[in-house]
């Protein structure tokens, strides 16, 4: 659910909320609370903003100068008289000790503390820009709440007007329409990179989109690299460091694109790409192809190109790719990327930061596997050691990161928040463990997630997970194995798997027919992963 409360009359920006849940899809409803109760929504337990799922998004629109306002017939305006400063000053400190209170972290507050009206008197203004200052203060530094950047949305969004006095006076719509979409838009960028799962790479077109000119054609002596396509490759780099991977698909000869990152002062080098396409295939082959390697769904790519005709071609033969058509200028580069919500981030995460350097890890761990005479002796000489432990309140980010971005070994295929999760861990008898993976080469880190509960005589496995990067390295099996010494040392009798069929997660169902089924007795499952795993492969 998005719930929105204001201080306001907020019909426009919820409509435009929920334009932007159907265009995008969004797993989510949209319900408002009822207008100017913006306290009661935050104070009362059966409220929208109280009573939501976790995983919901709470969003609190709020002019403080709004508690100075008054009815005179069908017009409002504003008292400035000291008593009335000073009662209206109490009421917005009740309001921030209650929402401090109120906030969780199973759900995402968004705080929008927006403009003064137009033309409003000093007494007023200094009012309000006092009261915007404590209230961002009291409010910082707590990690369910967003604070939305009003100040921005203007030139984000295109709009020249923000205030309409007449709307504010007569109907207490106090926000031109163009500026009601901007707050809205804005609401749902913000839900959409907390409930959909993010897309883990970025493909990057070469010439005219790295650079200006064709370096095949151009000579290097003729490229260049424009303030534009800077700022593009810094925004990149920035994606990067957040956990995508960068790619680059360049329709040229290898050795020229090679030559122009080695040759170019730019921040962007070709160490930093996780993989590339450089050749002559249309680019759709070569997402594809980048999608095997990479062992991702062509639902995690966004292809960014400044090619009409290429950006055409993906988006008709690979649909599933979020494609982002540059402008013809550079120095629209940045304006373009960001309005483009592929982009957003809703939190970055110690894996984040490591997931670049580990993909190249992984590649030259492929390419030894790939040129060894004997594969599975160079696989158990890895020294593959998979160690289980309890999550910790640290671990909750990236254990929902995980459920959100597991697609081919995901037992059950469900997507949690990370609100979510955490309600589903304090569920009595639940219990979350990490699994951390390493071997010879390099830390795979935090690649896979178990959450059980024990029910009767049976250990219910709620999440059964592992990152495509730790596949064929039979850790699937380490962690069943470790679920059956659990289920005994408990005295339970067997172990039920959360099997639930989709169209990625076939390599999930090949392991659970493999074992025998989703119902396993407990005293059966060592054996039954010997024959799969012999112990020597892996350590504990």
């Amino acid at each position: 659910m998005i719930a929105l409360a204001s201080s306001f009359e907020l019909e426009p920006i919820a409509a435009a909320v929920r334009f932007w849940c159907r265009r995008r899809r969004l797993p989510a409803t949209v319900a408002t609370a009822p207008y100017g109760q913006l306290a009661e929504a935050v104070l009362d337990p059966g409220s929208v903003l109280r009573s939501a799922r976790p995983g919901a998004v709470n969003a609190l629109l709020m002019r403080p100068e709004d508690q100075l306002r008054v009815h005179e017939g069908e017009l409002g305006r504003l008292r400035s008289e000291p008593e009335a400063l000073a009662a209206a000053a109490a009421r917005l400190d009740a309001l921030a000790s209650s929402l401090i209170a109120t906030v969780t972290d199973d759900r995402t507050w968004v705080l929008a503390l927006l403009p003064a009206p137009a033309d409003v008197e000093e007494p007023l203004r200094r009012f309000g820009a006092e009261q915007r200052s404590t209230l961002a203060r009291r409010l910082a530094g707590r990690k369910a709440i967003v604070t939305l950047d009003v100040e921005r949305l203007p030139a984000r969004y295109g709009v020249d007007v923000v205030h309409e006095p007449y709307g504010d006076a007569a109907a207490h719509r106090p926000f031109t329409a163009e500026y009601c979409v901007a707050l809205g838009t804005e609401v749902a960028r913000i839900a959409a990179a907390r409930l959909l799962p993010p897309r883990k790479a970025i493909v990057l077109d070469c010439d005219d989109t790295l650079w200006a000119g064709a370096c095949g054609e151009d000579g290097l002596e003729r490229i260049r690299v424009t303030p534009g396509h800077r700022a593009l490759q810094e925004a990149m780099l920035a994606q990067q460091a957040a956990g995508r991977l960068l790619c680059v698909a360049s329709r040229n000869a290898e050795a020229d694109v090679r030559r122009a990152f080695a040759s170019l002062e730019m921040p962007l080098r070709f160490d930093d790409l996780a993989a590339h396409r450089i050749g002559w295939g249309a680019k759709s082959q070569s997402l594809r192809s980048l999608a095997a390697q990479l062992r991702l769904g062509l639902d995690s790519f966004v292809l960014v190109d400044d090619d009409p005709a290429q950006c055409e071609e993906v988006r008709t033969h690979c649909s599933e790719v979020e494609v982002v058509q540059l402008p013809r200028e550079p120095r629209a580069f940045a304006a373009a990327l960001d309005r483009a919500w592929c982009f957003d981030v809703a939190s970055v995460t110690e894996e984040d930061r490591l997931r670049s350097a580990r993909y190249r890890v992984a590649r030259e761990r492929s390419r030894q596997i790939a040129a060894a005479a004997d594969p599975e002796a160079f696989l158990r000489g890895l020294e593959i050691v998979v160690e289980i432990a309890p999550l910790t309140p640290a671990d909750h980010a990236r254990a929902a990161q995980l459920t959100q971005r597991t697609n081919q070994f995901n037992l059950d295929a469900r997507r949690r928040s990370e609100g979510e999760l955490a309600a589903v861990l304090r569920t009595p008898g639940c219990e979350g463990h990490a699994v951390r993976v390493r071997d010879r080469l390099g830390d795979y880190g935090f690649v896979g997630l178990l959450v059980t509960r024990a029910a009767g005589t049976r250990l219910e496995v709620d999440t059964f997970l592992m990152s495509c990067r730790v596949l064929d390295r039979r850790v699937e099996a380490e962690m069943l194995r470790w679920l059956g010494e659990r289920a005994i040392e408990r005295g339970l009798e067997t172990i039920e798997l959360p099997l639930r069929r989709t169209e990625r997660n076939v390599p999930a169902q090949r392991f659970v027919a493999a074992v025998g089924g989703p119902l396993l007795a407990a005293a059966d499952v060592a054996a039954c992963v010997e024959r799969t795993l012999p112990r020597a492969a892996v350590g504990g």
